[in-house]
C-alpha cells in the first residue's frame, strides 16, 4: 500500500491494492511524464482475518471499500534518475468515474487513449470497457467486450508483424472469475483493435490454449529488446492460489514461448513494468496457497533484465517501502 501525499488541492491519497497504473502522456503530449492512478481498493485488516491474507481472498470481507477515483501523478514530484523516492505531489483528476468502484481492473495507454476493462466492483467480475483521454471525461466503449466476465487480468498494447489495421493491438491475458461455487481462472488470449470509423475496439480471442496455466493476478508488460516488440509475462496464481514461477514471451499474443525460468520466487500480485531498455519486476507474494493457516510470504526484492539472453538480477533485496502485492508500476 502506497503512502497517502495530499494532491494539489489537499486531498489526500487513499492508500489502495489491486489498482491500475498507466503511463499516459494524452493525445497532444499535454500530460508528457504523467502517471495514472485508477480505481483499487482499500481493505483494512479486521479480527476476523489474519492482516496477512491476500487482497484476493479479502475482496469481499467487511469494511473493504472499493474506489472509483482518478489521479494524476506528475513526474517531476517522484525525484529523478535512479534513486527511489516517494512521490510528494498526486493531482485528484475525479473521484467519481463513471465506471464505478472496482478492483482487479486491468489498464492501459493505446491509440491516444486510457482504457479500463473488466475488474470487479465487489459483486462480481465484470466485463465492461471504458475510454478517456483525459482521465476526467469517460466514455463506455462497450457494456461487454465478448471476452467474459474476469477480474486480475493483464491489458498490454503490443505492435504485431505485417501491416494493417490489427498491427496495433491490445492484449489481454488470464484472470479469474469469483462465484459462489469458487473461482475459476482463466487461461486465453484476446486481442483488441481500434476500429477508425466507429472509434471503438474490436475483441477476438487469439488462444484459447497458450501453452501456460491458467492464472490470476501475473503481470505483463511489453518490451522492445533489440527493436523486437514483445509481450512478457511472469508468475501470477493458478487454481488453489498456487502461486507460478514461470515466464512467458509473444510477438503477437498467438504464439508463445517459455522464457528461462527466473531465478527468484515463484509469485502473484507482483508489479512489472519495461523502462529505459530493461524489465523491472518488484514485489508480491510468495504463494498462500489455499490453508488459511498457512501464512504466506511477502516479498521484497526487485529485479531487472536487461536482456532475454542475460538472465534476471537481483536489484536489491530489501526494497525502502513495505512489502506489498496487488501494487501497480509504470514508466514516464
Amino acid at each position: 500500500l502506497p503512502p497517502s501525499p495530499s494532491s494539489s488541492n489537499g486531498t489526500n491519497f487513499t492508500q489502495r491494492s489491486m489498482h491500475a497504473m498507466v503511463a499516459y502522456d494524452g493525445q497532444r503530449g499535454e500530460y508528457e511524464g504523467s502517471v495514472w492512478v485508477l480505481g483499487g481498493f482499500y481493505a483494512p485488516p479486521t479480527g476476523a482475518l489474519p492482516a496477512w491474507v491476500p487482497p484476493a481472498r479479502r475482496l469481499l470481507s467487511a469494511g473493504s471499500t472499493a474506489l472509483s477515483d482518478v489521479w494524476r501523478v506528475d513526474q517531476g514530484s517522484c525525484g529523478v534518475g535512479d534513486v527511489l523516492a516517494s512521490c510528494t505531489a498526486f493531482s485528484l483528476v475525479t473521484d467519481a468515474a463513471p465506471w464505478g468502484p472496482r478492483h482487479s481492473h486491468s489498464a492501459a495507454s493505446f491509440a491516444g487513449r486510457m482504457w479500463v476493462v473488466a475488474g470487479d466492483a465487489g459483486g462480481g467480475a465484470l466485463d465492461d470497457v471504458w475510454s478517456t483521454t483525459d482521465g476526467a471525461a469517460w466514455a463506455l466503449d462497450a457494456a461487454s467486450g465478448g471476452f467474459g466476465t474476469r477480474l486480475g487480468a493483464s491489458l498490454t498494447p503490443l505492435v504485431r508483424g505485417g501491416a494493417g489495421a490489427d498491427r496495433h493491438a491490445l492484449i489481454l491475458v488470464g484472470g479469474m472469475a469469483q462465484t459462489g461455487a469458487g473461482e475459476t481462472y482463466y487461461g486465453d488470449v484476446w486481442a483488441a483493435t481500434l476500429v477508425e470509423a466507429t472509434g471503438r475496439l474490436s475483441w477476438r480471442l487469439l488462444s484459447a490454449s497458450p501453452g501456460f496455466a491458467p492464472r490470476a493476478f501475473h503481470a505483463a508488460a511489453p518490451t522492445n529488446f533489440g527493436g523486437i516488440p514483445m509481450v512478457r509475462l511472469v508468475g501470477g496464481f493458478a487454481a488453489g492460489l498456487a502461486a507460478q514461477g514461470d515466464a512467458w514471451a509473444t510477438a503477437d499474443g498467438e504464439a508463445w514461448a517459455a522464457d528461462p525460468e527466473p531465478p527468484f520466487a515463484a509469485r502473484a500480485g507482483h508489479a512489472m513494468a519495461y523502462c529505459r531498455g530493461s524489465l523491472y519486476l518488484v514485489g508480491g507474494i510468495a504463494g498462500a496457497g489455499s490453508n488459511p493457516d498457512t501464512a504466506p510470504y511477502f516479498l521484497h526484492d526487485a529485479w531487472a533484465l536487461a536482456s532475454p539472453g542475460g538472465g534476471w538480477q537481483r536489484v536489491t533485496g530489501s526494497l525502502p517501502f513495505a512489502t506489498r502485492e496487488g501494487a501497480a508500476m509504470a514508466c514516464s
